[in-house]
């Protein structure tokens, strides 16, 4: 079972060295092809570091400038294989990711594979207010269960035919980070396929671009404004909840 990763990547230089460093040794660790696609619109001259980086890493870098949804299709669209892996350019491999989610697929229902995250790095006064909000929840979903009805795409992958079926990702969310991988994943549920989780498919998530103030209010702003978009589309999965202390 061949695999293609995706990588959306705008600026992130040195992250992104570290994630394809570690993906090679994934990729050697797996016995069937593989392949890393970057899809990029960083600046000239933080491109010239990446293209490198790819050189030494084994990676293809193409550029391409919509959305990070936008991206991410692109990338689904030129890739080879018939898994795609989607990892976010902030994250780290672990040695035996591509094994983990090719196992998953053994099953035909499995449209989808997710798997979960573990924040490492150094912390900052500001990451002990992070941990007390929810926006880490998402990321341990795949330690509870099973299954999923949907998974973050910094460690999420998907049958290439199941994607194109359901139309991949929708480019009129916003465009910043949230939401699209909650109504991807919503979408693939509702055409009757699985999703299904790796527990040991771990990928670590550098706590760097997590624990800056002014990111980390952008981020809850642009999760609210998916929240919107996700309660249009998806009125079937609404609850109403009364709000806590």
């Amino acid at each position: 079972m061949d695999i293609s990763i995706v990588i959306a990547t705008k600026g992130r230089v040195k992250l992104l060295a570290k994630l394809l460093e570690s993906l090679q040794e994934a990729r050697r660790n797996y016995p069937f092809r593989s392949e890393v696609l970057l899809i990029d619109d960083s600046s000239e001259e933080d491109r010239e570091k990446i293209e490198n980086a790819c050189k030494t890493f084994d990676a293809e870098m193409h550029f391409f400038s919509p959305s990070v949804s936008g991206k991410r299709n692109y990338g689904a669209k030129i890739a080879r294989y018939d898994i795609i892996l989607f990892l976010d350019s902030d994250c780290i491999a672990t040695p035996h990711l591509l094994e983990e989610h090719a196992k998953q697929y053994l099953n035909e229902k499995v449209g989808a594979v997710a798997g979960p995250l573990e924040f490492i790095g150094e912390e900052n006064w500001f990451w002990k207010s992070v941990i007390l909000t929810p926006y880490l929840i998402c990321f341990k979903m795949p330690l509870w269960g099973d299954t999923s009805p949907w998974g973050t795409t910094a460690n999420f992958s998907v049958r290439k035919e199941v994607f194109q079926a359901i139309g991949g990702f929708d480019e009129n969310f916003p465009n910043k980070p949230g939401g699209e991988d909650v109504d991807l994943g919503l979408r693939i549920v509702a055409k009757g396929y699985i999703i299904r989780n790796t527990q040991e498919g771990l990928v670590y998530h550098d706590k760097e671009t997590w624990s800056q103030v002014g990111g980390m209010i952008k981020r809850a702003w642009h999760y609210g404004a998916a929240d919107y978009y996700l309660i249009e589309k998806h009125p079937d999965y609404v609850a109403d909840a009364t709000p806590r202390r």
